[in-house]
């Protein structure tokens, strides 16, 4: 396949093919270093700038990529629990649950529609999420299949009658407290607005966390966590701000101390493990379980 460059602005390869292929920037980026030929050279990096009548060659023939990824994540995906009303799925790391403006595409919510788990019809209604997880942290998620249930969850979240449970592998000082509670406001960074931090403005939020040391090994440590509310990033900046940082956590994590690591990080390590709640239409509670992911085990294992 080749494409020639016709425009007579300068434009990075990766912006137009994503447009020109109508697939996601990620997609795009992987195809240029793996698949891309420009004017009889490899690209690389993947934010070269095209001048008018540059040639593209793609190496072999294309297949619609985004069905490929699709494909990769959807195989990813555990469905916990399913009936009429709502569905609890296996979040891996690396995955956004909605799609936003920076991933349109291959969303864990989309992924669900595209297999049929969810209505199309709930894209009107924010895809049926009805809580997140942050993109690098896996767990357990829930999904509702209608409105009404979409209702009656974000209900019972906003009055807390949801208990979560995390586990985490942080950083840990020495005669560090086995237990504890974190009751600090969050708000967003003023800096850094892809940041939250603890501060007390009009724009805080109250949020509260209990923890739990499992196990001691060197400088590091097993923890429960049990968030009660549900702020943005919440536990990565609650334990981070009294020092025990989440190993993995490329924002609110101990890079210093990391760097210093001779074992190979692969992703922050917090998992989403458990929920206890009223189901709608039951009268009892119900937990639901999301297995610790191996990797988890492997490196606490390596330490």
């Amino acid at each position: 396949m080749k494409i020639i460059f016709d425009l007579e602005k300068p434009e990075r390869i990766d912006i137009f093919l994503s447009k020109k292929l109508k697939i996601s920037r990620s997609a795009t980026q992987k195809l240029i270093l793996e698949k891309i030929i420009i004017n009889s050279k490899k690209p690389k990096k993947t934010g070269v700038f095209l001048k008018k009548n540059d040639e593209i060659k793609i190496l072999e023939k294309l297949e619609n990529q985004e069905n490929l990824d699709q494909k990769n994540i959807s195989q990813k995906i555990k469905i916990i629990f399913e009936n009429y009303d709502f569905l609890i799925v296996e979040k891996k790391s690396g995955i956004v649950v909605p799609p936003d403006k920076n991933h349109p595409k291959n969303s864990l919510a989309e992924i669900l529609i595209n297999m049929k788990k969810i209505p199309k019809e709930m894209e009107k209604h924010n895809f049926g999420v009805v809580h997140r997880l942050d993109k690098p942290v896996s767990g357990i998620l829930i999904f509702s299949k209608n409105p009404n249930t979409s209702e009656y969850f974000w209900n019972i979240f906003k009055k807390r009658q949801i208990k979560k449970k995390y586990f985490a592998i942080t950083f840990c000082p020495q005669n560090f407290p086995l237990s504890g509670e974190i009751d600090a406001p969050i708000c967003r960074d003023k800096k850094n607005r892809q940041k939250m931090t603890i501060k007390s403005s009009q724009n805080s939020r109250n949020a509260k966390t209990f923890f739990e040391i499992l196990e001691q090994k060197k400088e590091f440590s097993q923890v429960e966590i049990f968030p009660q509310t549900g702020r943005m990033h919440q536990i990565r900046t609650h334990l981070s701000s009294i020092g025990l940082p989440i190993l993995g956590d490329k924002i609110y994590g101990n890079k210093k101390l990391e760097k210093k690591l001779k074992i190979k990080i692969p992703r922050i390590f917090l998992h989403a493990e458990k929920l206890i709640f009223i189901p709608p239409g039951k009268k009892s509670q119900q937990e639901f379980f999301c297995s610790i992911p191996k990797e988890f085990e492997i490196f606490w294992e390596q330490i």
